[in-house]
């Protein structure tokens, strides 16, 4: 079973790579500076509702490192990657965990908090904190493109089949 999931987990991180890049292709519906849609974090949430939290962990630290060698480089847009995803990650792992919260839930403020990362990292880059005023247009447009994202997911984990079916799937197919 955890071979099963490694690979899992190396499929969703080159996918939500390959999120990541098409989403820059994507013209921004709303042309707020600092704004993306976030495709990748259909692949975050999926990863963490299917495989679990150290699988989920794993496949984003393994996303911004990739991104970064590939596409960003190890600059400022790669510290604020870094403080989006840190800050996302540890409040979707609290959401999920400990609140047991729904993929809705946990998609729509894992955004909020994405975002916050972002902003934090950069007020410590520029030491600009008027930056945090920014923070509640930010916010809101995010939740509203996590929600979107998690009615995505949702559909992703209801019609994909377990590990634990897939694997009676086989022993099905096996003594077949």
């Amino acid at each position: 079973m955890k071979t099963t999931k490694i690979a899992y987990t190396a499929l969703f991180t080159a996918l939500a790579v390959l999120l990541h890049y098409i989403e820059g292709l994507i013209p921004v519906p709303i042309p707020i500076p600092g704004f993306k849609l976030g495709l990748a974090n259909i692949v975050g949430v999926f990863a963490l509702y299917y495989l679990g939290v150290q699988y989920y962990v794993v496949s984003n630290i393994c996303r911004v490192l990739i991104v970064a060698l590939i596409s960003t480089g190890f600059g400022t847009a790669f510290f604020l990657s870094c403080g989006g995803a840190l800050l996302s990650t540890i409040m979707s792992i609290v959401l999920y965990k400990l609140l047991k919260c729904s993929v809705y839930g946990t998609s729509t403020v894992s955004a909020c908090f994405h975002v916050l990362g972002q902003i934090l990292v950069y007020i410590l880059i520029t030491t600009t904190p008027y930056m945090l005023s920014y923070f509640p247009i930010l916010a809101v447009l995010s939740m509203v493109s996590g929600f979107l994202l998690a009615i995505l997911a949702d559909i992703l984990l209801k019609s994909v089949p377990s590990l634990k079916q897939r694997r009676g799937y086989k022993k099905q197919r096996d003594k077949a």
